[in-house]
């Protein structure tokens, strides 16, 4: 595991952030909570830096909006709410 700075992880949560609401906004996910979807991000973009080599030949923003989505989607599957007009 490598060190990061404050930049790299503030970098990696925007992203993931970006990545949350557009799967919210395409009702991939649906997030009941913002302030758990926050601390959620923040622990991934502190794994997603510490894990990924900057170095190496992977490609940050692919590597990124890949694990991203995944983590996204398993934690915050969608939920349709319920058509009050049918009530």
């Amino acid at each position: 595991m490598r060190r990061y700075s404050e930049n790299e992880i503030c970098e990696t949560v925007f992203h993931l952030a970006r990545y949350a609401e557009c799967l919210e906004i395409d009702k991939t996910i649906t997030v009941p909570d913002e302030r758990e979807l926050f601390w959620m991000i923040l622990e991934w973009a502190r794994e997603f830096t510490r894990a990924f080599d900057p170095c190496g030949v992977k490609d940050y923003m692919i590597e990124l909006e890949n694990q991203g989505t995944k983590w996204l989607i398993s934690a915050f599957p969608y939920m349709p709410e319920p058509d009050e007009r049918r009530e």
